[in-house]
């Protein structure tokens, strides 16, 4: 009953956003030509089992925005959706809501830019709302992010403060290339 429901939402969003691309103009000839492809059939065997095994409600929203990514970007071949789905797969439901909560607190700072000092000033409101949001305390918080570092996410900065380092994390251009590829969303 439970993955029944799951499933049935995830099509119903999956459907929302196939009449969204019908919408933007997507033919029903490239519907045909790619939902007969294997790489259909293996991103969407994937992404309806990720959805039936979570009860997280923005995984399967992340699952459903890739499909449609994958329909609209199939001609182009520019991303790599099946690496999205890997990642998908990867993370836990605290590591997607502070990936979701970095990228809209980040997306429009490039801190690239800045010094290192410039950097850590940056991080720690930052970390602050992050854990806020999510409700999480720090010692989890520092475990989220580094398992969203091990697996590319996001990128440690370090800065030396009388020989003790601070660490900040920053989205990476990977991350921020996955979040264009489903369309920005706005994190979650």
């Amino acid at each position: 009953m439970i993955s029944r429901k799951r499933l049935e939402e995830f099509l119903a969003t999956l459907q929302e956003h196939l009449n969204d691309l019908r919408e933007q103009g997507v033919t029903e000839e490239k519907f045909d030509r790619f939902f007969t492809s294997e790489e259909w059939f293996d991103l969407f065997r994937e992404a309806l089992a990720q959805a039936s095994r979570t009860r997280s409600r923005d995984r399967r929203e992340y699952c459903a925005w890739i499909l449609r990514g994958a329909i609209a970007d199939s001609d182009r071949k520019e991303y790599a959706p099946e690496e999205y789905l890997s990642l998908m797969a990867d993370l836990t439901d605290l590591e997607l809501r502070v990936a979701g909560s970095l990228y809209r607190l980040q997306r429009k700072q490039d801190h690239k830019d800045m010094d290192t000092g410039e950097r850590w000033e940056a991080w720690q409101p930052i970390r602050a709302e992050v854990g806020k949001e999510q409700q999480v305390d720090d010692n989890d918080l520092s475990i989220a992010l580094e398992r969203l570092a091990a697996r590319g996410v996001v990128e440690r900065s370090y800065t030396l403060f009388a020989g003790a380092p601070g660490l900040s994390y920053w989205i990476s251009s990977a991350f921020d290339r996955f979040m264009e590829f489903i369309g920005d969303k706005d994190g979650y």
